[in-house]
């Protein structure tokens, strides 16, 4: 499989890397067809744990949507997951608990499957099976990082933004979410009677305004069950031809809701300001989770996209009963500085430092970095690699991925 792989991305990639056709136009597949593969090889040394996790999947996926009928449309896709080799780490549903967690277990499910009909251009209303996801995916989002992502089944409805009148609104209703761990697991499917709401306004140079309530009620995992509100807002000053200065701040206000047996209120700050010179980003940001102490008693996001935020090493997907302060710094480049022509390969580094928000104990500190490349329109790959020092809070962690895919 693995020399499989690199001939494939040799022929395609760098044969063909200046080709005016994609692998689909090649192939004579049409563009309501998709097939997107993804091959991962994930190392994880952990303390505490003998065994290191060296996991190598494949993960497919195939799609087709209808062409619009009068405003309908109907979307199916299939995935699929499959461990290349030996078993050498816990995937969450195989008891390989001598090995460090690797949420990749094998499974074949219905991805997404659902029916959709937009009039206008302003008005869409989806049902069924689908991909939610809002602003940074900070409290709402599909995981997208593992290789079975979360999906759900729910009913949509938004007003889309138009020239005129640049509102967006969703509310979606969700009964049921697949989680990471897939279909054919028996704790992947959790029943939920969730509701979300997201307002969004572009001002144009007043910034972008956000307000959102988010009200889960998981019936399976009674205690991820929550109510939030919340306001965000996010900004980008133009200060001379080479430089844009950005800044994003959130207030968020949680509390028990539904099937919970927790009784607890907390509260989400961020404030983050960016600057950009030329083809270098540069992010600090501060983002604070309180938490009471009492156990579960602690800001919580159970359908956020978890591994985008606090460190790739996810160690807290789930905030400590004290909180969560997590100061961090990033620098992004796609190295055009060098050369115009090296849009393809990008480089980010990220350090971040934890500590408690109730109390005063440290969390430790973690380093990220991470080097991707397309190859072409079609053949992408990446290092990536978490360096997390627990600092005695709880055990260290090294992590490191390459990841090779083809989407057409």
């Amino acid at each position: 499989m693995t020399t499989f792989i690199f001939s494939l991305t040799s022929t395609t990639a760098f044969a063909q890397a200046d080709a005016p056709q994609g692998i689909a136009e090649q192939l004579n597949i049409p563009s309501n067809v998709w097939v997107d593969a993804r091959y991962r090889y994930e190392h994880v040394a952990q303390d505490g744990i003998a065994k290191d996790a060296n996991a190598h999947t494949l993960r497919t996926r195939l799609g087709y949507e209808t062409e619009n009928y009068a405003g309908f449309k109907l979307l199916g896709e299939v995935e699929s997951n499959l461990t290349l080799g030996e078993e050498n780490f816990n995937s969450g549903t195989n008891n390989r608990t001598n090995y460090p967690r690797v949420t990749d277990p094998q499974g074949a499910e219905i991805n997404r499957l659902h029916a959709s009909y937009t009039h206008n251009d302003q008005y869409k209303a989806t049902l069924g099976r689908q991909y939610i996801e809002f602003d940074n995916a900070r409290h709402i989002g599909i995981s997208i990082f593992r290789q079975n992502a979360r999906t759900y089944d729910a009913a949509r409805f938004d007003l889309l933004p138009t020239t005129s009148f640049n509102l967006a609104a969703t509310y979606a209703y969700v009964d049921g979410v697949q989680s990471v761990l897939g279909s054919e697991a028996t704790n992947g499917h959790r029943n939920h009677d969730t509701h979300l709401i997201n307002l969004s306004a572009d001002l144009g140079p007043a910034g972008q305004y956000t307000a959102y309530t988010y009200l889960i009620d998981n019936a399976d995992v009674v205690n991820d069950s929550s109510a939030t509100y919340g306001v965000r807002y996010t900004n980008s000053y133009p200060v001379q031809d080479e430089l844009t200065l950005g800044v994003a701040t959130e207030f968020a206000y949680q509390t028990d809701h539904g099937h919970s047996t927790l009784n607890y209120d907390t509260r989400y700050y961020l404030a983050e300001l960016a600057a950009k010179h030329k083809a270098v980003k540069y992010t600090a940001g501060y983002e604070i989770m309180t938490g009471q102490g009492g156990a579960g008693e602690s800001f919580r996001t159970p359908l956020g996209r978890r591994h985008k935020h606090n460190g790739w090493a996810d160690v807290f997907t789930n905030t400590p009963n004290t909180g969560l302060v997590d100061k961090y710094i990033k620098v992004e480049t796609d190295f055009s500085f060098l050369n115009p022509a090296y849009t393809k390969t990008k480089l980010e580094l990220a350090y971040h430092n934890y500590d408690a928000e109730k109390g005063s104990a440290a969390y430790g500190q973690e380093f990220n970095t991470q080097l991707t490349h397309n190859f072409n329109q079609n053949v992408y790959g990446a290092l990536k690699y978490a360096n997390y020092d627990t600092h005695g809070f709880s055990r260290d962690v090294e992590k490191f991925w390459l990841t090779l895919g083809v989407k057409f």
